[in-house]
Formats: structure tokens, C-alpha cells, sequence
């Protein structure tokens, strides 16, 4: 199957998104639930799209809409966007050159 391989541990990986999202029978159900899904949420197509491709971030508002019409906690969607930032803060930030304060002030 071209876009995809098998690494050492005998999982299957794919290696380009368009694989099962454009032009096979699962590509074209997923789309279809994302486009209910949006119109359940009351927001545009695109709006949840960029959600889901990770181009947009889960704002308080979504977390509410999300808690409602999939029957879960407003605060379980804040947290998994929290733990995102700081994994990607974590990525970003350089702190090579950082050092710790000592507060050990002797008197």
C-alpha cells in the first residue's frame, strides 16, 4: 500500500494522511461524520475542520459545545488542550541556557 510501512515492532504506520482520508470508502465516512458532527455543533464546516486538522486550538466555547452533544465534561476537552500546550511549549522553548534560582539564603 503506497504511504504506508511497518516499523520494527510489526505496527502499522501511516506515513501520509491522505491515505484513509482521501478517495476510499473510509475517507468518505469520516468526512461525512465530521460534517454532522459540525452541524450538530452549530459551527461551520471549516470551523471544525481546522479543529481537527490541529490548525486551531479547542477554545472554552468549543469545550462547552463539544461537553454537550457528546455527553462528556467541558473540563476534560480545557484539559487535553492544556496538556497539548504544554507539550508543545515543551518542544518549543529553548532552555539550554536556563538555570535555577537558589533560594537558600543563608543569614
Amino acid at each position: 500500500m503506497q504511504g504506508a510501512r511497518f516499523n520494527s515492532t510489526a505496527q502499522y504506520v501511516v506515513t501520509h494522511k491522505h491515505v484513509l482520508t482521501h478517495g476510499s470508502p473510509l475517507g468518505h465516512t469520516l468526512n461525512l461524520l465530521k460534517n454532522m458532527l459540525a452541524d450538530d455543533l452549530g459551527v461551520a464546516r471549516s470551523t471544525f475542520s481546522r479543529l481537527v486538522t490541529g490548525k486551531s486550538d479547542l477554545s472554552p466555547d468549543m469545550a462547552v459545545r463539544l461537553s454537550v452533544v457528546l455527553h462528556s465534561s467541558t473540563e476534560s476537552w480545557l484539559r487535553l488542550q492544556e496538556s497539548f500546550d504544554f507539550w508543545r511549549a515543551r518542544q518549543k522553548v529553548d532552555t539550554q541556557n536556563l538555570s535555577r534560582i537558589n533560594f537558600d539564603v543563608e543569614a
